[in-house]
């Protein structure tokens, strides 16, 4: 009888496993982070300058803050020329807040206004407020290609919604442009930009030459998603 119990509470003890684990899996596919950064981390960040480093540093000090962030709101900027490593870096807070058992939520502005287009259609299934309003319940909100669109009204109105909901409901949202100063100003408006950088958020400029040519021949990433590396270790512990 003892061993049949023991049994008994040893499948129970994997069945709970396997649970959280799927739990975890699920909340890294709501996310959406794009397939080629589920393994970027702090740790396989190239910084190869003192300019590198320091993004890397504000990066991971983010990250490592994250719960002063979601009680003060404070967002990024990541501002700069492309194939530089905002993805990576901005991944690798999303990352590192999903693994510690917050919400994140990875999206470009063009997904993000097609995704409230859609609910204009007659057979929608989600009202406009229903989508906005789970884009701003995320603790975390990454918005990628900031100034890509058109910049039509519409599409002004939808960036505004989203980041003046999250921004009284105080989640900290991270911005991926390569805008800089006037010209993102310009794009979404002074006021959205000061909003995110209240309650400790900041601006990282990316000034350095894109050396997205080399990461194929960075072994380091190639390592193990995230969300796999999360759950083996509910597994192990």
């Amino acid at each position: 009888k003892q061993q049949e119990l023991d049994s008994y509470n040893a499948e129970q003890a994997q069945k709970n496993i396997e649970r959280v684990q799927a739990e975890i899996r699920h909340k890294f596919t709501k996310a959406a982070i794009p397939k080629r950064y589920l393994n970027r981390t702090f740790a396989n960040y190239n910084a190869a300058s003192q300019q590198q480093q320091l993004a890397l540093n504000v990066a991971r000090h983010y990250a490592a803050h994250f719960e002063e962030r979601l009680e003060n709101g404070g967002g990024l900027i990541m501002q700069g020329k492309p194939g530089t490593g905002k993805t990576h870096l901005a991944c690798a807070i999303a990352n590192q807040v999903l693994t510690s058992g917050s919400s994140a939520r990875f999206t470009t502005v063009m997904q993000l206004v097609r995704a409230v287009r859609a609910t204009w259609k007659r057979d929608s299934e989600q009202s406009e407020d229903q989508v906005l309003q789970a884009i701003i319940d995320y603790d975390l909100l990454i918005i990628d290609e900031i100034g890509v669109q058109y910049e039509t009204e519409s599409e002004k109105l939808i960036l505004f919604d989203v980041l003046n909901g999250r921004y009284e409901n105080v989640k900290p949202t991270i911005l991926l442009t390569n805008l800089v100063g006037q010209e993102l100003n310009a794009c979404i408006g002074e006021r959205n930009v000061d909003r995110i950088q209240e309650g400790g958020g900041t601006t990282i400029s990316f000034t350095w030459d894109s050396y997205r040519a080399n990461v194929y021949q960075d072994f380091s990433l190639k390592s193990e998603s995230c969300a796999d590396l999360a759950a083996n270790k509910v597994g192990a512990a």
